[in-house]
């Protein structure tokens, strides 16, 4: 395997998924479940992109608080942000609610 160019020549990072990881977790916690040959594949992008959203939502929680370094309360910020968006505060938006109204709730919690 190549190294990336974003990373130092002593780390390694893995190009491909963890393909066989993931289908020993589906077939452990549900195995009545009958999954197309690709859908282990799905689960790993989808995580990438929850981990590069996460990552850009807490560089911004960074540069908005005027700080260099993105720190465990940005993160945590950003993560309460992101599942409130995603995982059903949408569905409790009033007629005329906007999106800064459900960040300002996500930070409040």
């Amino acid at each position: 395997m190549a190294p990336t160019t974003t990373v130092s020549q002593r780390k390694l990072i893995k190009r491909k998924a963890p393909r066989g990881f993931l289908k020993r977790v589906f077939k452990r916690r549900k195995p009545h479940l009958r999954l197309t040959t690709d859908s282990d594949l799905l689960v790993h992008l989808n995580c990438l992109l929850f981990v590069h959203r996460l990552a850009e939502e807490s560089r911004a929680n960074a540069c908005e608080n005027k700080c260099g370094v993105i720190k465990k309360d940005h993160v945590l910020a950003a993560a309460k942000t992101y599942l409130l968006l995603f995982v059903g505060a949408t569905s409790t938006l009033y007629p005329g609610e906007q999106k800064e109204v459900i960040i300002s709730r996500a930070h409040s919690i």
